[in-house]
């Protein structure tokens, strides 16, 4: 591994105070498999208070101490550093009641959650992988380290954790850890809707979403109880027929809920997630094959045109994608009117024809429309000229 200064900076603090400190979790596992890395942890047999006095020079955070994790300002990033421990009982499904320090680095690994994030590595001893992280890596394998049972019973976000990682590294989950998830899926109902969202679109983004929804169409079915599980085929085809693009997919899951705006509400999308997701279902029954069709879909398009595109060849694989982004290309270059902003009229001019209030934007729309369907040119002459002859 490569690290940056201002991770390798916290470590060697600590070694020159006379403390073990190792790089952990997703960092080695990205590393091994020749993936980005984008969060470094750091796990360490200092305990809280130790850890404050090697740090003592340097900004530290301290929200997360009672739990033994400190977060230290280094070269303007932040680092997260945790003690050495081990869990106590969940009663909540989701936290340990208390954790206990420990002195052991195996025993901290053992705590976590899949074999592939239960690595850990330091420059002087390389990767220390208790739990064979390494082999399951090379076998494509999602396994939890332990028993199963007991880590969803531990943790039920774990569950959903699972079904992310096979479908961003197109793993398989392992059979007893897949057995475990399916039987235990309904303590999903102890996690947060907020928690929830964010595993579900990061599964939405990976290569195997369509496989992973297909195997595991019943657990999905927990916190998107309108899903029918006869139509898991038909739905699973949709996503792997759509670019990995959450907010896409998440409008193929969510379109056909009955009431797909209380589905994202209920599960605390954003309200932009909502605007965009929303508008997509919307549209997605719009004519699309000229270029009158076109202009009407982008006046009433509240993302972009590639995202919709996806979303409605996924629907439909009829669609010639290859013309219609010619089309859209020409239409770019050629300035289309194709709403009310690209006018070549605003209020100030329907006013001074005598417009006003309702009927100034009803009046606006109707001009749109004339340009729209090409019957009128977007000039200033041309639509006072239309203004004359139609007042």
């Amino acid at each position: 591994m490569i690290i940056p200064d201002w991770v390798r900076k916290p470590v060697t603090m600590l070694n020159d105070a006379g403390y073990e400190c190792f790089v952990v979790g997703g960092a080695v596992r990205n590393a091994l498999m020749h993936r980005d890395i984008n969060d470094y942890d750091l796990t360490t047999n200092a305990l809280p208070e130790e850890m404050k006095q090697v740090f003592s020079g340097m900004h530290m955070i301290e929200t997360g101490i009672k739990h033994g994790t400190l977060t230290v300002m280094s070269g303007g990033c932040p680092v997260e550093i945790t003690t050495y421990r081990t869990d106590g009982v969940y009663t909540d499904h989701r936290h340990p009641d208390q954790v206990v320090f420990t002195g052991h680095l195996e025993d901290d690994c053992a705590r976590r959650d899949f074999t592939i994030n239960g690595m850990a590595w330091h420059w002087d001893t390389g990767i220390l992988d208790f739990y064979g992280g390494r082999q399951d890596i090379q076998d494509h394998l999602v396994r939890c380290i332990g028993r199963p049972r007991e880590r969803f019973n531990e943790d039920a976000l774990r569950i959903l954790r699972a079904l992310r990682f096979a479908s961003q590294f197109a793993f398989t989950v392992e059979k007893e850890t897949a057995a475990a998830a399916h039987s235990m899926k309904e303590l999903l109902g102890y996690v947060s809707k907020e928690r929830i969202r964010n595993e579900l679109l990061k599964l939405l983004e990976g290569r195997a979403a369509g496989s992973v929804f297909r195997e595991f169409t019943d657990i999905f079915a927990v916190f998107l109880p309108f899903i029918d599980p006869s139509a898991a085929g038909t739905l699973s085809a949709l996503l792997e027929r759509s670019p990995a693009d959450p907010m896409v997919r998440a409008a193929l899951l969510i379109r056909s809920s009955g009431d797909p705006e209380r589905v994202l509400r209920d599960l605390r999308f954003s309200g932009h997630e909502m605007t965009v997701i929303l508008n997509l279902i919307r549209l997605e029954d719009m004519p699309m094959q000229t270029r009158i069709d076109l202009r009407y879909i982008l006046r009433d398009l509240k993302t972009d045109f590639d995202m919709y595109l996806n979303y409605r060849c996924a629907l439909d694989s009829s669609l010639d994608e290859v013309r219609l982004r010619e089309l859209y290309d020409t239409m770019l270059r050629d300035h289309d009117c194709c709403s009310l902003k690209d006018l070549s009229a605003d209020g100030s001019t329907l006013l001074k024809h005598g417009y006003r209030g309702k009927e100034l934007g009803r009046k606006l729309n109707e001009i749109l429309t004339e340009v729209i369907e090409g019957r009128l040119g977007n000039t200033p002459e041309e639509i006072e000229r239309y203004l004359a002859e139609n007042a």
